[in-house]
């Protein structure tokens, strides 16, 4: 297979949101540069986020915002500080594209049209002078005398800089397949176990599933591994009919795996003694008055409060006056601490993003260049970065390229300019 004659200042693989704005930042400081996507159309992936809506960012101060990515806070700062949640407003606004800031702090564009937000990137792309070429799946990625070259089906680019920008491995359908990864991998980076992250859970022997769709607010959930309390989050739950999602299974789903067990206190913030002592109380002035009438007075939904009632083994229709001690500690148990043993992750075509990936101690924060290989950058997904859910995984993609298009630009040969 015989090389392109041209040869690329730089060279980007991947066109999903990190890519694209790496590109547009690398030529429109005045490089020469090739983006090769193996789809047969770019940005895949963006079009599908928020339903298809693209919640671009969140806005908040920026320590706050820093702190929705786990343990890499500071790693992703570094980037993200570059090019902060109102620079990439800003850039995008310049462009046409008409902003709204929900209540929430979300930031969507007011088209709610992902569409609007591609189209955008891709006519940047191309008045800054950077080419995109689509159906090109890359096979192999070396490094040679005078820079890289870029192996995919029939052709073989040459360039001075690489970008990498592949993304995770969920929504494999829309060719998300971790294929970066083995490129990263055979320049000898070290890859941290990829799993799904922003995704619900599947409960084992789940009882509940005729309550899909129900949602509850501030939950708190408490996390179990081997007998031993990891972990405590509030925020809201939703009941799927294979278990529970919702933001506060979402955005820490990252920390569980198949067999912990975790205890939902659906009274949130009444602690389970305080809750079973009111209960008491209540159910002793009840006579016969029926249970569930008692309970319907709380804010938890009524099929909600049917659906533990059944479990706990209390007939929707029993009087209070006859509620055994034994019924009542399961409810209190199932409405402050219900356990559920958590099945598996959901499957790859609903994780909203990647935990795992090109590990982020052998890339320079500051720049996205590889430690190990000169000239070779990373954004987006494909490094060991993710954030919770509200527009932070795109943040990190846009700065995270933005940063790297800018320093594979200033990028000969391995000596910065």
């Amino acid at each position: 297979m015989t090389p392109t004659s041209r040869c690329w200042d730089v060279m980007v693989v991947g066109a999903g949101p990190g890519g694209l704005m790496a590109a547009i930042r690398s030529a429109s400081l005045g490089r020469q540069v090739l983006v090769v996507e193996k789809n047969q159309k770019p940005g895949r992936k963006l079009l599908a986020t928020g339903g298809g809506q693209c919640n671009i960012t969140h806005q908040m101060p920026l320590k706050s915002f820093l702190n929705h990515y786990h343990e890499k806070a500071a790693y992703a700062g570094k980037c993200i500080r570059q090019f902060p949640p109102e620079d990439l407003m800003r850039w995008f606004s310049q462009r046409g594209v008409q902003l709204e800031v929900l209540e929430s702090g979300k930031v969507f564009p007011v088209s709610r049209k992902a569409t609007e937000v591609l189209q955008v990137l891709l006519d940047a792309l191309q008045q800054s002078g950077g080419e995109l070429m689509c159906g090109r799946s890359v096979k192999k990625l070396e490094v040679t005398a005078s820079g890289f070259e870029v192996t995919c089906d029939d052709q073989v680019f040459r360039g001075e800089s690489v970008i990498l920008a592949t993304g995770g491995f969920t929504y494999p359908s829309l060719g998300t397949v971790g294929d970066g990864y083995q490129l990263a991998s055979a320049l000898g980076h070290r890859v941290v176990t990829p799993r799904p992250a922003l995704t619900g859970l599947s409960i084992k022997n789940w009882k509940l599933g005729s309550l899909a769709g129900i949602s509850l607010q501030a939950v708190q959930l408490s996390h179990w591994r081997e007998g031993r309390k990891t972990g405590a989050y509030t925020g809201d739950l939703l009941f799927t009919h294979q278990g529970i999602s919702g933001p506060v299974v979402l955005n820490y789903s990252r920390h569980f795996q198949p067999g912990d067990i975790l205890t939902l206190n659906l009274m949130t913030p009444e602690k389970e003694g305080d809750f079973s002592d009111r209960l008491l109380r209540e159910m002793q002035t009840g006579g016969k008055r029926k249970v569930k009438t008692l309970l319907y007075q709380e804010t938890v939904p009524r099929r909600v409060l049917e659906g533990v009632m059944e479990m706990a083994g209390v007939p929707v229709d029993q009087p209070c006056a006859s509620v055994t001690k034994e019924q009542r500690k399961r409810l209190v148990k199932w409405l402050t601490g219900m356990p559920v043993e958590v099945r598996d992750w959901g499957d790859l075509e609903a994780a909203m993003v990647t935990t795992g990936g090109v590990a982020t101690d052998e890339i320079r924060s500051s720049t996205m260049e590889s430690l190990k290989v000169p000239g070779l950058f990373f954004a987006g997904e494909i490094q060991d970065v993710d954030g919770m859910t509200g527009g932070f995984n795109l943040q990190f993609a846009f700065s995270s390229g933005y940063v790297a298009g800018g320093a594979a630009a200033g990028q000969k040969k391995g000596k910065a300019l």
